[in-house]
């Protein structure tokens, strides 16, 4: 998905979770995610490699076995290192996810 892999773990809607929405998202090296916001609250664990969030225009570090936490409705854009960047993801109340979702979705599929 725009040139990053996601993958959503656990889900309300996969029916193994209630209140939250757990996953991970790999970026390759020296790569930026498009500038959004959600009302999710998004907690990120840095799993491998590094590279920073800009969050309502402030940078904040990452680097292997940080955590950050992006608040509701802010926006912010992620940005790996040349090393790339793997995090941990948990997002709550789940339906931002759904946004994903809808872009894997095959458009023949989709009216059929």
């Amino acid at each position: 998905m725009e040139g990053r892999a996601v993958a959503v773990k656990a889900s309300p809607e996969q029916g193994n979770s209630s209140k939250i929405v757990m996953g991970t998202s790999c970026l390759p090296p020296h790569f930026s995610t498009v500038p959004h916001s959600h009302e999710a609250e998004e907690v990120s664990v840095v799993l491998a490699g590094g590279g920073w969030v800009d969050i309502d225009g402030t940078p904040h570090t990452l680097q292997v076995g940080g955590i950050l936490m992006a608040p509701s409705n802010l926006p912010h854009q992620t940005h790996s290192g040349p090393d790339g960047l793997t995090v941990l993801w948990f997002y709550a109340p789940p339906g931002s996810e759904a946004r994903w979702r809808a872009e894997d979705e095959d458009p023949a599929e989709a009216s059929t």
